[in-house]
């Protein structure tokens, strides 16, 4: 009499779950474990079919021959192979990431230069550039070409314009002012906007050492590429690329770039690179430091959200 042992199609079914489990698996460790687990139960196969009738075993083993388990377990290789090592970049991607958001957040001064290229036609584009100052991840001062300078600290956000009082007030109603004006508008006001909208929103396709050319000398980065997963909103950037420093991981230099719409309109990309680490007091992320000592003041937070 024969044991009631699994069919060798039910055998194969297993093994392709695990595969496609492994394959859902952000953690190479344990895909390989799955992938080790599938071709165990290969392995067992062939025992699992024999009977014990010495008249039937070989006819139970004809039914999964040892070279078709043989050809799986190399197919599962080539799986683990093709696979295994996209698990690793995008883990290795967002460490490199997390590492940078990490860096932004850190008391340190630094200096970017911020451009931003318009597309106003099919074939012409508009291009402005601010310069940006961070320190941490809540303090920040724009310079535009206008002399307007904008920035926001720990306590409130504010705008010094050439002449007339300044105003102060919520971050909030500062970026919603930033984005209606044309001449000065930049969708990040900090160096940790841009990557923790890289983290929440974008996959992260890939990771790789590299060189760049910046502070007047060649650099080893971790250079991050980002695709939008989804379309959320007209200003989320559908690609972002992050240059970070091999060695601390503070971000050198960002692109974010946009698809244009069939008209030929709007936003095209954003270059944010690191110009230098300076210095800076908390003092300087205020208003009087740029020009707004013993002027006016206008609250812009006391008034209606209407």
């Amino acid at each position: 009499m024969t044991n009631q042992h699994p069919h060798h199609d039910q055998q194969k079914a297993q093994l392709i779950g695990s595969l496609l489990e492994a394959l859902n698996e952000h953690s190479s460790d344990k895909a390989q474990s799955l992938v080790s687990s599938g071709l165990q139960r290969l392995e067992e196969a062939p025992t699992a079919l024999t009977v014990r009738d010495k008249s039937k075993q070989i006819t139970g083993r004809s039914r999964f021959p040892w070279w078709q388990a043989v050809g799986l377990a190399i197919a599962a290789s080539v799986f683990v192979a093709v696979f295994l090592p996209f698990f690793d970049s995008s883990k290795n991607a967002m460490a490199a990431l997390n590492r940078s958001i990490e860096q932004a957040r850190m008391d340190v001064g630094r200096h970017y230069s911020v451009k931003i290229k318009t597309r106003v036609g099919k074939a012409t584009t508009m291009d402005k550039e601010v310069d940006l100052f961070v320190k941490g991840g809540d303090r920040f001062a724009i310079r535009t070409h206008l002399k307007v300078w904008l920035g926001s600290n720990r306590e409130k956000s504010w705008i010094v314009p050439p002449v007339g009082p300044v105003i102060e007030g919520e971050s909030r109603r500062l970026h919603s002012w930033v984005e209606g004006q044309d001449e000065i508008s930049t969708p990040y006001l900090h160096i940790s906007t841009v990557l923790e909208q890289l983290r929440e929103a974008h996959e992260l396709s890939k990771v790789s050492n590299v060189s760049l050319d910046i502070l007047g000398q060649r650099v080893a980065c971790q250079y991050v590429v980002g695709i939008l997963e989804e379309q959320q909103s007209s200003q989320a950037p559908n690609r972002i690329e992050l240059w970070a420093d091999a060695q601390t991981g503070a971000a050198l230099k960002v692109i974010a770039t946009w698809n244009i719409n069939s008209q030929g309109f709007g936003r095209e990309s954003v270059t944010i690179e690191l110009q230098d680490e300076v210095e800076l007091q908390d003092e300087f992320f205020s208003p009087n430091a740029h020009g707004g000592l013993n002027r006016a003041r206008i609250d812009f937070s006391s008034s209606s959200d209407e």
